[in-house]
């Protein structure tokens, strides 16, 4: 099983949940699963 990797530069961070959006599509994950989670802190 390969791994896979997601850089982001949280000082250009909308908060638009685009990128678990995207990983969620590529991994092709069932509703409620995810690959990555936004966390605020």
């Amino acid at each position: 099983m390969s791994r896979n990797g997601l850089l982001i530069d949280y000082e250009y961070c909308t908060g638009c949940h685009s990128c678990e959006v995207a990983c969620k599509k590529e991994l092709e994950l069932p509703k409620g699963k995810f690959g990555i989670k936004l966390a605020k802190n």
